[in-house]
């Protein structure tokens, strides 16, 4: 399949625009749910895009930090579109890890949560930054609205290529440092395409996402795999059994 990911989203985009593509349910959190058609789903990753590009260079690589939540399935597709490598970290994720990953990956940008289960992620990012220097922007998905409303009006989005780097994810380390596995967008589209067709569902099927998304189950399996099914994939923030 020879295709990006900006492509892959846009045929679904031309096949099925007004299909619910992502859901964010109603929580203690957040008691109105929220949802995008494929349409909506497009024009905000756009938007995500072109906010990127107001921070970074394309081909920058830069990381992202927390949990399952609907801006991170944005901010994926806005990274792709922008030709931004994005490299998915474990939310569990602590101080020795953070410092290696960052600086192996040798990530320009940060984008994460200020806590995560209880844990200042803004502290220990702060004691890192004197031992990260090509670390220059932190971005907090708290601050996400803020963030999208920075992007400039009319930026062009680069043409992007198949065989450019689209995402770097790393292995569990079990035996060894975490190797960074860098994915290209014409092997993630394939992968989405492959793995989602011998699931045996109906076109347009509704996709419980309980993968963690710095994985490669939850970023592509689920999230990519969704798409190639034209299906509504509804956002579980945290498996919690």
């Amino acid at each position: 399949v020879h295709k990006t990911v900006g492509q892959f989203l846009r045929d679904v985009v031309d096949a099925t625009p007004d299909r619910l593509a992502l859901v964010d349910p109603a929580s203690a959190a957040r008691p109105v749910e929220r949802s995008w058609t494929y349409r909506q789903l497009l024009a905000e990753s756009e938007r995500t895009a072109a906010a990127l590009l107001h921070h970074f260079e394309r081909g920058d690589h830069v990381a992202v930090w927390a949990p399952n939540q609907v801006e991170y399935v944005i901010l994926q597709m806005g990274a792709a579109l922008a030709g931004v490598v994005l490299v998915t970290l474990n939310p569990a994720n602590r101080k020795e890890e953070m410092r290696y990953l960052l600086g192996q990956s040798e990530s320009v940008g940060l984008i994460m949560n200020r806590l995560y289960r209880g844990m200042d992620n803004v502290a220990l990012i702060d004691e890192l930054r004197p031992e990260l220097p090509a670390l220059k922007q932190i971005i907090y998905f708290e601050e996400w609205d803020k963030f999208i409303a920075g992007a400039r009006d009319g930026t062009p989005l680069p043409d992007i290529g198949v065989d450019d780097p689209v995402l770097i994810l790393y292995t569990s380390g079990t035996t060894g440092k975490p190797k960074g596995v860098v994915h290209k967008h014409q092997c993630l589209v394939g992968n989405a395409r492959a793995s989602s067709h011998p699931y045996g569902i109906d076109e347009g099927s509704v996709w419980l996402a309980t993968l963690p998304m710095f994985h490669i189950g939850g970023s592509v399996t689920m999230t990519l795999g969704c798409i190639a099914n034209r299906g509504t994939q509804v956002m579980l923030p945290e498996f919690k059994p």
